[in-house]
């Protein structure tokens, strides 16, 4: 629709209008595993990729209102980013830290353990996205209780058993690049217990979630509160400051922190056991300074905590999807 507007003028010129135009656009799509594939294939895709924008054309004119308008996932947003240049390659993280696993110095174990530090601080923010999902859950959750449609037990079981193979997934897609790009421990057994941890992190992440949007009453109370709280357990962890300077009554902050037990289990997986013995990881002199199990040692962590970490971090997941079940119960009892 064109509307009848006028080009400003500026000293008595008119300015120059502009049009956005561009033809034959093209944005094939490639899964995690898909550009590995290519990367070690040196080039030679092993399947198709997929378009989902193919031999595009399109022009906004001034003067004129343009809409873009299509279903969910036809590729509206990726064509804005591709006209603003925001489409980069989605294996940066893994080309940040490439191989560094694979070198010595204290410059690569800071490295690799900054790595390890930005790893959980994006997971354990990125799940926050789920909280509009579990507010209007809620919502309908509330109710359909009050009717006596279906009880909250069956709500909180159904909505934790759905997300396990999602979340899942979405530990895979994370965890199979970075792990081998960034070079950490080379073992399937390394690689899985990596997995593992990421996958746990995600699900404890998503149940803290869970827990606190049955408690907030709106979207801004909730991203408030759970960001603050993040926060709190990042400052707490031990990474930013050590347990032993931590203040006598922020201690149990420390323990409280969702940071803490994942941290120690990539640092345990690196550098514990026998690998992780028989490991240098710092060199002066042609004499190894630090070695794997130096350097757990003097984090004060064990390897039998490598599997004590996990059970913790279970705990907390079955913990917050009970406290999540018990203030949806009491909600939709007072409701009632």
């Amino acid at each position: 629709m064109e509307l009848p507007v006028k080009a400003p003028v500026s000293g008595g010129q008119r300015t120059s209008s502009y049009r956005l135009e561009t033809k034959n656009l093209s944005y094939k799509l490639c899964s995690k595993l898909d550009e590995l594939d290519f990367i070690y294939r040196g080039g030679t895709p092993r399947r198709a990729p997929k378009f989902i924008l193919r031999d595009v054309n399109c022009a906004a004119s001034p003067g004129e209102i343009t809409a873009i308008a299509g279903p969910s996932g036809a590729g509206k947003t990726t064509l804005l980013e591709i006209l603003a240049g925001k489409i980069s390659s989605c294996l940066i993280l893994g080309t940040i830290f490439l191989n560094v696993g694979k070198k010595t110095g204290q410059v690569a174990l800071q490295t690799r353990i900054g790595f390890f530090a930005f790893s959980l601080t994006f997971l354990l923010s990125s799940t926050t996205e789920g909280l509009p999902i579990f507010l209007q859950e809620r919502r309908i959750l509330m109710r359909e209780t009050s009717r006596g449609a279906y009880r909250v037990s069956s709500y909180v079981l159904s909505n934790t058993l759905i997300f396990l193979p999602f979340l899942l997934m979405v530990a895979l897609l994370y965890s199979t690049p970075v792990y081998w790009l960034v070079g950490l421990r080379m073992s399937v057994y390394g690689f899985l217990y990596f997995s593992l941890v990421v996958w746990m992190v995600i699900l404890m992440s998503n149940s803290f979630v869970a827990c606190f949007s049955a408690l907030v009453p709106n979207f801004i109370m909730g991203t408030s509160v759970i960001s603050g709280l993040m926060g709190s357990f990042f400052l707490f962890s031990g990474y930013f400051i050590t347990k032993s300077k931590i203040p006598s009554y922020w201690v149990f902050m420390h323990y409280l922190s969702l940071f803490k037990y994942p941290f120690e289990c990539f640092l345990i997986n690196e550098y514990g056991g026998e690998q992780g013995n028989e490991r240098c990881l710092v060199y002066d002199k042609g004499r190894c300074n630090l070695s794997g199990s130096g350097f757990l040692r003097q984090q004060g962590l064990k390897d039998s905590q490598k599997w004590s970490n996990l059970a913790v971090m279970l705990g907390f997941i079955i913990g917050y999807r009970v406290l999540c079940y018990v203030i949806l119960w009491f909600r939709c009892y007072t409701r009632r």
